[in-house]
């Protein structure tokens, strides 16, 4: 989808840009500052060649006094501000403010050739933190002794729950639940949950990583360590 600005009257350069979703998906209603963004342009007009035309990208933010250049703009891309494209780093951008980003072209030799085009988009933050809480802090493997419970979360949209254990610091993410939606304000609870054995170097400690995600895909996490041990290991305490 291209993007399109009123030009001035004496200028006779067309400008778009579009958000290059086939690039870098991040397009949606907010961008997700978690990921890069990527914006193409194109000047066109009568008399001027792809060689001729010279590109210039602002970065501006809206704050309490208006719109300002965002300072150093070139630390927050991966491609020149002269570019055709612009590439935004991700986690740079900061969440709850709004961007305006603005394209300036003009044909080369020819200074009263100009045009431009502006795309403006809120950055997406994540849920508001609340509280989340794993219960008992020592259970036992293959008996759903775990409960698990959110509250206080909020978002201006719906949030989705995701529970998964990680066993190991380099070991990948086990999921434990499917992701649950749940609406602005309701408590996230999961009861009567099995967890696998934790690692003896470990003194059976496992990660339980709690995923809080709104409908823009901004994300915060939780993570809780419980102790989960074996059958022998419970009798032999006994």
């Amino acid at each position: 989808m291209a993007y399109h600005d009123k030009l001035n009257n004496r200028a006779s350069i067309f400008v778009t840009f579009s958000c290059a979703s086939e690039i870098v998906p991040n397009c949606g209603p907010k961008i997700n500052p978690s990921y890069k963004l990527a914006l193409i342009g194109e000047a066109t007009c009568e008399t001027c060649t792809p060689q001729t035309v010279i590109y210039k990208w602002i970065i501006l933010v809206l704050n309490s006094t208006g719109w300002e250049e965002v300072p150093d703009q070139s630390s927050l891309v991966n491609t020149a501000l002269t570019n055709r494209m612009l590439a935004v780093k991700p986690g740079v951008l900061a969440g709850g403010y709004k961007y305006r980003f603005l394209l300036e072209s003009q044909v080369a030799n020819a200074g009263n050739v100009k045009g431009f085009s502006a795309w403006e988009k809120e950055v997406n933050k994540p849920p508001e933190p609340g509280d989340c809480e794993v219960t008992p802090q020592l259970g036992y493997a293959f008996s759903p002794d775990f409960t698990i419970g959110c509250k206080g979360w909020f978002d201006d949209t719906k949030l989705k729950y995701s529970v998964g254990v990680r066993l190991d610091c380099d070991a990948t993410e086990l999921p434990v639940s499917p992701t649950v939606a749940l609406p602005v304000g309701q408590s996230y609870n999961l009861a009567l949950i099995t967890l696998p054995v934790g690692l003896a170097k470990h003194d059976f400690r496992v990660d339980v990583i709690i995923t809080i995600r709104d409908e823009d895909d901004a994300s915060s996490q939780v993570i809780v360590t419980v102790q989960v041990r074996t059958a022998i290991h419970h009798k032999g305490s006994s």
